[in-house]
């Protein structure tokens, strides 16, 4: 399980999208606390994703895309 924040100073509910590195959607993150998620490695048909580098995409509820993070998966 991956878990991880946002600091920002903008007023704004967001949700993350999970993509591989060639752009393919993969899941979303699970809003824990408020700019806090985790991810469970696992797709949206639920199995686990094979290592490798996935991008994590912060979308403002006004739709604009804030940042972007990667991480890696190891297993």
């Amino acid at each position: 399980e991956i878990s991880f924040g946002l600091e920002t100073n903008r007023n704004s509910e967001f949700t993350v999208e999970i993509f591989d590195i060639n752009g393919k959607f993969i899941n979303y993150a699970e809003n824990t606390t408020p700019l806090h998620w985790k991810w469970n490695g696992k797709n949206k048909n639920d199995h686990f994703v094979p290592f490798g580098i996935y991008i994590l995409r912060f979308v403002a509820n006004s739709g604009e895309v804030s940042q972007k993070e990667a991480v890696v998966v190891i297993k």
